[in-house]
């Protein structure tokens, strides 16, 4: 099955055709379901999370195989990637749950108050997801990270229990156009 995910990435990365049907549920902070093609619903919600909110989308299997934790690039607003999380979904045939966790004071609404992130702690931040909603999950835990994201993913999972057995960068930015001087001076600030 992740072998299929590797080498299938750019088939997920495709615009498919799939239904935007908005239905609105509630919750203790919000939260929004987006219907699927699959009549499975990507529900976005936010988390508080080392004391600060994050928007997360997520979309249950019923039997789940594993749990793949998704982390998107910058600007990290997830509801970009509700699409993908969808695709991915679907193309794991509904045996992954997914949760795809935006970046902290990152979102639609100014949660935070302006405060800025390092790339440290963004990376605690998605720590601390795991430790707090993933924690009781009893599947094996896949990191997926795009650009930027990808590196907070290779870092959680140097960071991570065994419950964690992979990880994919998709177009990880600290490795796609090395003669870049931003990229270069980043790759040195980030080591």
């Amino acid at each position: 099955m992740l072998r299929g995910l590797v080498f299938s990435t750019p088939r997920l990365l495709s615009r498919s055709k799939i239904s935007h049907n908005y239905r609105a549920s509630s919750s203790d902070m919000g939260s929004e379901n987006l219907l699927s093609q699959s009549n499975k619903s990507v529900n976005l919600r936010l988390s508080n999370v080392s004391l600060y909110t994050a928007e997360v989308l997520e979309i249950e299997a019923d039997d789940p195989k594993l749990h793949v934790l998704f982390v998107p690039g910058n600007p990290g607003v997830i509801t970009f990637y509700k699409d993908f999380v969808q695709s991915l979904y679907e193309h794991l045939g509904g045996n992954a749950s997914i949760s795809a966790i935006g970046s902290a004071a990152q979102t639609k609404k100014n949660y935070d108050h302006g405060r800025l992130f390092s790339l440290d702690e963004q990376v605690e931040h998605k720590m601390d997801f795991i430790r707090q909603e993933l924690q009781n999950t009893e599947v094996p835990i896949v990191l997926v990270g795009h650009s930027i994201g990808a590196y907070v993913a290779l870092e959680m999972l140097k960071r991570s229990s065994e419950k964690v057995i992979y990880y994919i960068g998709l177009y990880p930015f600290l490795a796609l156009i090395r003669p870049s001087v931003t990229q270069s001076i980043i790759g040195r600030v980030a080591a």
